[in-house]
């Protein structure tokens, strides 16, 4: 365990050039970069997790996770300013998202899937209000070479967030998994994804596109985000429906009367 508690705060080193490299052209070889650094690392995580194959040995797999989690915390501490300290902690969930938890499945022992889900515990208690999911590598490459939402999107890079970051990745799994099971589900999307593109070109010809990007996001993507992070799929639905039918009214029934941008 040593090991691990001297070398976790290196898991989240370079944040910046690893959220910058999160691209469909460079993650591939970016992950495999940050794997190579964090050798030592992953190979101490191997040998503790062949030793917890024994199922009484789970406080050790507990004990790995909060030694993470906790390199986590102290590099948020080190944040001063409440907005310094809230985008490092978007930061540090989305790193751990897309290159701490996939590296540790990487590892293919048998509990290291185990591991992640108490890791994403283990966050959760740390830092309220902060849920993050565990993927792997696989999964999150091919959302690249999947069709994201159109607004979603916009809105994100709106923001400056990352391309694929991880609220897109969890909508489109929210979207896929949950959303198109469900009674009228696909056709909701459906016709999302016929005006989608349309309500996009409109917004970008605002003058305040910008604002108007930031309203989607707090009165609807960021709480679709929460909704889904505390298991109210089904809350997310409605505020879903919501929004499809506000965008619908203001950027394609009301567009051209009331000339909501010139």
């Amino acid at each position: 365990m040593q090991i691990i508690r001297e070398n976790a705060a290196a898991l989240y080193e370079d944040m910046e050039k690893n959220m910058k490299l999160f691209k469909r052209e460079s993650y591939e070889d970016n992950f495999e970069e940050y794997q190579k650094k964090n050798h030592v690392l992953l190979e101490e995580l191997r040998a503790l997790l062949r030793a917890c194959e024994d199922e009484t040995e789970d406080n050790k797999l507990r004990e790995i996770s909060r030694a993470i989690v906790d390199a986590a915390a102290k590099r948020l501490a080190e944040r001063n300013r409440r907005t310094g300290k809230e985008s490092e902690q978007l930061n540090l969930n989305m790193v751990t998202v897309i290159y701490v938890i996939p590296a540790i499945r990487a590892i293919k022992e048998r509990r290291a899937e185990e591991l992640t889900e108490l890791l994403c515990e283990e966050w959760a208690a740390a830092f309220k209000g902060n849920r993050i999911k565990a993927s792997d590598f696989q999964t999150i490459q091919s959302g690249f070479k999947t069709k994201l939402c159109y607004v979603t999107t916009a809105v994100c890079q709106s923001l400056h967030k990352p391309d694929n970051c991880y609220e897109l990745l969890l909508l489109k799994k929210y979207r896929d998994e949950y959303l198109a099971g469900t009674e009228g589900g696909s056709e909701l999307i459906h016709e999302y994804y016929n005006i989608a593109p349309t309500i996009v070109k409109r917004i970008n010809k605002c003058a305040d596109a910008q604002e108007k990007y930031r309203f989607i996001w707090e009165n609807y993507l960021q709480p679709c985000v929460e909704l889904i992070e505390t298991g109210r799929n089904e809350e997310c639905r409605d505020l879903y429906v919501k929004m499809v039918e506000k965008l619908h009214q203001e950027y394609m029934e009301d567009y051209y009367g009331k000339r909501i941008c010139t």
